[in-house]
C-alpha cells in the first residue's frame, strides 16, 4: 500500500497545490486503494496487485479528463530536474555533517590566532617571532580547512544550483534526520551564544587573582569566543544542509508537500531561555568582582582601603573661596554617590565627602562656578563603591543657571533644587528627584531606576538602557523619553487630554487614563503639552 501512495505522491508531484488537485489525487488514491484490497481478496500477492493498479491507473494523461485537471496536467508538464536517490542524499548530509567541522574549525583557529601573540608577551625573554610566527602558522591551518571544505561542496553542485529534486522517500530521511538534529541545534546555538556573553568576564576576574598575568584573561576571552562560534556555526551550517535539501522541491507544487513548512521551522525558546540565563550568569558574576572582595578580601590585589569624612573647608588656603553665591555646578566622578541638599541660607553652604581616600574627589570654587572631579580611575571594589559619598548644600535662594553631572557608578539623591538646565550622563545608579524646578532636564542612564516627584519641569528628556522610570505628581510641558528595557510610569497629570501623546513599545502593553492598547497609542492634545514614549520591551502607563 506504501508503494501505491509513493507512486501516486510522485505522479502529481509537478502540479500546483491547489484545491481541485488535491481533491483529484485523493479520489485517485481511493480508487487506487479499493483496487488493491479487490485484487487481494482475489488472491493475488502484493506485488502483483501493486502492478497491476499502478498499469491500470498509472498514467495521469489518460485519467486528467475523469479527474477534472487535464488543464493542470496540460500547463504542468514533467519536469526534467533529475531525483536525487536516498544514497545520494545520504552522502550529501555526510559530505553536510564534514563542513559543520571544518568551516567552524578554520573560523575558531582564525580567532585563536590572536592568542598567539598575547601569550608569547607573557614569555620572560622577548621573541615576538614567537607570536607572530604561531598567528600565521594558526591562520595558514585555517586556510587549508576552508579550501578543502570548499572542495568537498563541490561535489553536490547540483543541489546548491537547485538542478535536482527530492523524492518522497529522500524527503521523509532528510526529515527524520533533521527532526532528530532538532534538539542538538537548540543546545549547540544555546552554549555557543552563553560562550560569546561570557567571555569578557575572563579579564575581568583574572585581572584580579594575585601573581597571575592579566593576558591570561585576554586569551581565555578569545578561547570562549572560540568556542561560542564554533557552535554557532556548526549547528547553522548542518541545519542549512538540512533544509538547502527541503527546499529543492518547486514552490506551490504538490511536491512541496513532501516538505511542510511547518517542519522547516527551529524552536528558538531554548536559544532564548540559555540567551537570558547566559545574561543573568554575566550580571551575577559581574558583581561577584565586587561582592566577594567586600565578604572575604579574596582575589583582591589592592584591598587594605584608607577612608575619610572630609567637610572642604570654605576657605582653602589664600587663593580659594569654597563660600558664595553659586550659579554653575559640574561634577564628573567615577565612583561616587551625589545628596543635594537645601537649607536655609545663601549660596554654597557646605561641601562633604565620606569614603575611599583614593577616591577623593578634587573640588574648586571660581566665580560662582562648582566642579568636583575624581581623578583616581584605579579599579575599585564594592566596599568603595558603596562608600564613597558627597553631599552638597545649598541655600534656598539658589537658583542655578547649569547643573551638569558625569557620573560612572553611584547614586544621585536631589531634593529642592532648581535649575534652568540639568544634564546627566549615568552609567549605573539609582536617580531620585523630588521638589525640584528644572526649565529643562536631560537625563541619559545606561542602567538605573529614575525617579521624579513632586517636581516642576518644563522640558524632560530620559533616555536609558536598562531601568524603570517613574514620573509622579509633577508639573510637565514637554516629555520625550526612550528606554530599551523597564517600565515607564508618568502618573498625577493634572489632565490627561491636554497633552498630544504618541507611544509605541515593541514587547508590552500601553495604558493610557482608561485606554488599552497594544504596540501603539497616539492622541491629540487639547493643550500646548506633549508626551512621546518609545519602549522596546516594558509597559507604558500615562495617567
Amino acid at each position: 500500500m506504501n508503494a501505491i501512495r509513493n507512486y501516486l505522491d510522485n505522479m502529481f508531484r509537478n502540479l500546483p497545490n491547489t484545491e481541485e488537485v488535491r481533491r483529484a489525487k485523493s479520489e485517485l488514491l481511493q480508487m487506487m486503494e479499493d483496487k488493491y484490497e479487490e485484487l487481494i481478496a482475489e488472491g493475488k500477492t502484493e506485488n502483483e496487485a501493486v502492478g497491476i493498479v499502478i498499469s491500470e491507473f498509472g498514467n495521469l494523461d489518460e485519467l486528467a479528463d475523469s479527474l477534472g485537471i487535464s488543464e493542470a496536467v496540460t500547463e504542468n508538464p514533467a519536469e526534467d530536474k533529475p531525483m536525487l536517490s536516498l544514497d545520494r542524499v545520504k552522502d550529501y548530509l555526510s559530505m553536510i555533517s564534514t563542513q559543520s567541522i571544518l568551516t567552524p574549525l578554520g573560523v575558531a583557529l582564525c580567532i585563536l590566532s590572536v592568542v598567539s601573540p598575547i601569550l608569547a608577551d607573557i614569555l620572560p625573554v622577548n621573541l615576538d617571532i614567537v607570536g607572530a610566527g604561531g598567528l600565521f602558522a594558526i591562520i595558514a591551518v585555517a586556510v587549508g580547512l576552508f579550501i578543502f571544505s570548499g572542495i568537498k561542496g563541490k561535489e553536490f553542485a547540483e543541489v546548491k544550483n537547485k538542478e535536482c529534486s527530492l523524492s518522497i522517500e529522500g524527503a521523509e530521511y532528510v526529515r527524520n534526520e533533521r527532526k532528530s538534529f532538532k534538539h542538538s541545534y537548540g543546545l549547540m546555538s544555546s552554549f555557543g551564544i552563553g560562550l560569546c556573553i561570557l567571555s569578557f568576564i575572563n579579564p575581568i576576574i583574572i585581572d584580579k587573582i594575585p601573581y597571575v598575568n592579566s593576558n591570561i584573561g585576554a586569551a581565555m576571552m578569545f578561547v570562549f569566543v572560540a568556542l561560542g562560534v564554533f557552535l554557532i556555526t556548526s549547528s547553522n551550517i548542518k541545519m542549512n544542509g538540512y533544509d538547502r535539501l527541503l527546499a529543492l522541491n518547486e514552490s506551490g507544487k504538490m511536491s512541496e508537500e513532501f516538505v511542510p513548512k511547518s517542519e522547516r521551522k527551529v524552536n528558538k525558546a531554548p536559544i532564548i531561555i540559555c540567551t537570558i540565563i547566559a545574561i543573568a550568569v554575566v550580571v551575577i558574576s559581574a558583581g561577584v568582582r565586587f561582592f566577594i572582595p567586600f565578604f572575604t578580601g579574596v582575589f583582591i590585589k589592592d584591598d587594605i582601603i584608607d577612608t575619610v569624612a572630609t567637610t572642604y573647608e570654605l576657605t582653602d588656603g589664600d587663593t580659594v573661596n569654597m563660600q558664595g553665591e553659586v550659579n554653575s555646578i559640574k561634577l564628573d566622578l567615577k565612583a561616587c554617590s551625589v545628596n543635594f541638599e537645601v537649607k536655609e541660607g545663601s549660596g554654597l553652604l557646605g561641601i562633604e565627602y565620606s569614603g575611599d581616600k583614593r577616591l577623593k574627589p578634587d573640588v574648586t570654587f571660581e566665580n560662582g562656578k562648582l566642579v568636583a572631579t575624581q581623578k583616581n580611575t584605579q579599579s575599585f571594589s564594592l566596599r568603595s563603591y558603596n562608600g564613597p559619598k558627597l553631599t552638597i548644600t545649598l541655600g534656598t535662594d539658589v537658583a542655578l543657571d547649569n547643573l551638569e553631572m558625569n557620573i560612572n557608578a553611584g547614586d544621585i539623591n536631589m531634593k529642592s533644587v532648581k535649575a534652568d538646565y540639568l544634564y546627566g550622563d549615568f552609567n549605573a545608579g539609582n536617580i531620585i528627584i523630588k521638589d525640584c524646578v528644572f526649565a529643562k532636564a536631560e537625563l541619559d542612564a545606561d542602567a538605573g531606576n529614575i525617579q521624579i516627584n513632586d517636581s516642576d519641569i518644563k522640558v524632560l528628556k530620559v533616555e536609558t538602557d536598562a531601568g524603570n522610570i517613574e514620573v509622579d505628581d509633577t508639573k510637565l510641558e514637554k516629555v520625550d523619553v526612550t528606554t530599551d528595557f523597564g517600565n515607564v510610569e508618568i502618573k498625577g497629570l493634572d489632565n490627561v487630554e491636554d497633552f498630544e501623546i504618541d507611544c509605541h513599545v515593541d514587547a508590552g502593553a500601553i495604558q493610557v487614563a482608561n485606554h488599552t492598547s497594544g504596540r501603539s497609542y497616539s492622541q491629540n492634545g487639547t493643550g500646548a503639552g506633549s508626551i512621546k514614549v518609545d519602549v522596546d520591551a516594558g509597559n507604558i502607563e500615562i495617567k
